[in-house]
């Protein structure tokens, strides 16, 4: 299915190397972001658009529209079969922007976020329905948490370029889905560079041709997504498109294999 219905910016073929990726320490990398990350957090949980898009509207306005549409067309599917899928929204902020995005679907939705504590301290979720909020957990530690093999489709906005290691995060995402499940990774591209590398923005994250998507450090080696997964998955859309902002977003869709 194509979930864009157009890609208006084509980067130039750019070498790209299929090598260890460096690893910020995840203690290191989150004790340096943290505070920024809240201080965000507080100014936006106090915000009119917080509540009313992320706590109150069906379904958020703020979520992409198409990689929704995929995860709603794969629960009806298995629906239909007498299944309830289970999907995990990772680095999903103080509650999941897919909360209210099943209506006639059937879906077993859980969240995870390392901050999740944190988040209540700023906001009080009481009074609102049906919000998934997240349990805590960083993506390094997703199989430790929800176990292997757990879920239909596991979903990442604006986050993956948050982690300590964005190929450790892929390997924990592939842990925990289902042979024949889908990650979902999608969020602003090159926003480290955009962000000029602070608090938790270390890495940037960019489509590529060749149905291709990109992960490069501080150190500028640019790494291929597809081959760090190999045979274990298979890219089946990569994406770049813009926000209503002008800003530049990218993602892909992956099937781990079975």
């Amino acid at each position: 299915m194509n979930i864009v219905k157009q890609i208006i910016r084509r980067l130039s073929p750019s070498k790209v190397e299929d090598v260890a990726i460096e690893q910020v320490e995840p203690v290191d990398l989150r004790e340096v972001g943290r505070n920024d990350e809240i201080d965000f957090w507080r100014g936006f949980c106090a915000s009119e658009r917080f509540i009313e898009n992320f706590c109150v509207r069906v379904p958020n306005p703020e979520m992409n529209a198409d990689v929704e549409l995929f995860i709603k067309c794969h629960a009806l599917a298995e629906n239909r079969l007498g299944r309830v899928p289970k999907v995990l929204d990772i680095g999903s902020g103080p509650v999941s922007m897919l909360s209210h995005s099943f209506v006639d679907e059937k879906v077993e939705l859980h969240a995870a976020d390392p901050l999740a504590s944190d988040y209540l301290t700023l906001w009080n979720p009481e009074g609102y329905k049906d919000l998934v909020l997240p349990v805590e957990c960083a993506i390094e530690e997703l199989s430790q948490t929800f176990g292997r093999d757990e879920f239909d489709v596991t979903h990442i906005r604006n986050a993956l370029d948050h982690t300590a290691s964005p190929l450790k995060g892929l390997d924990e995402m592939l842990h925990v889905t289902k042979p024949g499940g889908f990650l979902i990774v999608h969020g602003f591209a090159n926003e480290a560079r955009e962000e000029n590398w602070c608090g938790f923005h270390q890495w940037n994250l960019c489509w590529a041709e060749g149905n291709d998507f990109t992960i490069t450090g501080k150190d500028g080696v640019m790494h291929s997504v597809a081959a760090y997964l190999g045979n274990r998955a298979r890219i089946l859309r990569p994406w770049m498109g813009k926000t209503r902002d002008d800003k530049s977003w990218c993602g892909f869709i992956a099937q781990k294999s079975f």
